[in-house]
């Protein structure tokens, strides 16, 4: 927010008037005298009101992260309380986004803010009672994948007057994140789930399928009521219940290739040109929208999907197994949209990826180009991408077995 106030009421413009009051009384100007003081008076009162316009003011937030996909709309819930026994006559709050262009207000319709442009998530209010608590709701629409994390809100108060106005963070207790997944599109998993082995032993065993009945048998205590053959008991009257077919639970892991994606290009650094490493940010964002498409699409597909994503630019590694099929969707798609990847070497944890290969089950790189087969950290613990997924155009596959972003999207 900009300085809206009046430059003389500032300590220097304080110190300028009185200086010119004493001027005035000296040469005897009677007049401009009686105004200098009137002036004085006025902005010294303008800014000791402003300077204790936000003072005890408490800020609450009412909820945790918010999740969205781009184009829809979140509501981020605070409370305001002025807890002093003077009033605000007018009080702005504004989540500080720290440039991230990930959500913008509804109202703006523009498709997506430039890289570091700062989106105005604000509020005015107008005479906050003493002790009074304002509920505020600020709803804002997601715009383009990434993660703002919230951890101060700003606070703007003045004078009542509009001569000075100030400046306050207000920290809180418990912070949150603006969450907007990629792109959704339609995809068809199957030439993934094809790949998948039947016979993959699920982290806590298997599982029945209930519309498969493999024996009837005698009922026992402790059996399900839910697994009782009505049917028999009608005609028979025996008490017997259905045995479901015993199901593995399939295993898949999806890993993007994030340095396939990275470029060099020429910039004006200090006055020099040089060669900037840089990512191809179209291609970036198509793959990991193709990634999160697929976790949606087998969501619920009694697959358990986990994520390794390779360490770059500083940022560790990271192996993301859910434990729960209810919630893998989640902990995956927050995954993806916290990737902040600007051309950096990546590393992919090769023994990590060894030491828990039974969790991972199939492994798929999605990379912009074919990887190279004797990438040291594969070799040395004899692993292999067992299936890549290339995104972008065709290319030639080297007669190894590939799957494309054509097979899965159909475009």
């Amino acid at each position: 927010m900009k300085h809206l106030g009046s430059n003389l009421v500032t300590p220097t413009g304080l110190a300028i008037l009185a200086a010119l009051t004493l001027v005035a009384a000296y040469l005897r100007a009677t007049a401009l005298e009686a105004m200098l003081i009137a002036l004085l008076l006025l902005c010294s009162a303008a800014y000791f009101w402003a300077r204790a316009s936000l003072g005890h003011i408490e800020v609450e937030l009412e909820q945790d992260d918010l999740r969205a996909f781009p184009g829809e709309l979140m509501d981020a819930g605070a409370r305001l309380k002025n807890a002093k026994f003077l009033p605000v006559i007018w009080l702005e709050a504004r989540f500080p986004t720290s440039g991230a262009a990930c959500v913008a207000p509804p109202e703006d319709e523009t498709e997506a803010l430039e890289p570091g442009e700062e989106p105005e998530i604000k509020e005015t209010f107008l005479w906050v009672m003493p002790q009074q608590s304002i509920f505020w709701r600020q709803r804002v629409r997601a715009v383009r994948r990434g993660v703002c994390e919230i951890r101060s809100m700003e606070l703007f108060s003045g004078d009542g007057f509009g001569l000075a106005d100030r400046r306050k963070d207000a920290s809180l207790e418990r912070g949150f994140r603006f969450i907007v997944y990629p792109e959704i599109r339609h995809v068809d998993a199957a030439p993934l789930l094809a790949r998948l082995t039947e016979l993959e032993r699920s982290r806590s065993g298997f599982y029945t399928d209930s519309t498969l009945i493999n024996n009837i048998r005698d009922y026992r205590d402790g059996d399900s009521f839910r697994d009782i053959n009505w049917r028999l008991l009608a005609r028979q009257g025996t008490l017997q219940v259905n045995v479901h077919e015993t199901m593995a639970m399939r295993r898949m892991c999806l890993m993007p290739n994030l340095g396939s994606f990275a470029c060099t290009e020429q910039k004006e650094v200090n006055g020099e040109r040089q060669t900037v490493r840089s990512t191809r940010g179209a291609e970036l964002e198509r793959m990991l929208s193709l990634i999160a498409s697929i976790i949606v699409a087998v969501n619920g597909r009694d697959v358990l999907c986990s994520l390794v994503i390779p360490s770059a630019d500083g940022a560790p590694a990271r192996l993301i197994i859910p434990e729960e099929r209810e919630t893998q969707a989640t902990q995956l798609l927050t995954a993806i949209a916290e990737i902040d990847y600007h051309g950096g070497d990546c590393i992919f944890p090769a023994a990590e990826i060894a030491e828990s290969s039974h969790l991972l089950g199939q492994l798929f790189l999605f990379s912009l180009s074919l990887p190279d087969s004797g990438a040291d950290e594969w070799e040395r613990e004899g692993l292999r991408p067992l299936h890549v997924v290339l995104s972008g155009a065709e290319q030639d596959t080297c007669g190894r077995e590939i799957i494309t972003e054509t097979e899965l999207t159909g475009v």
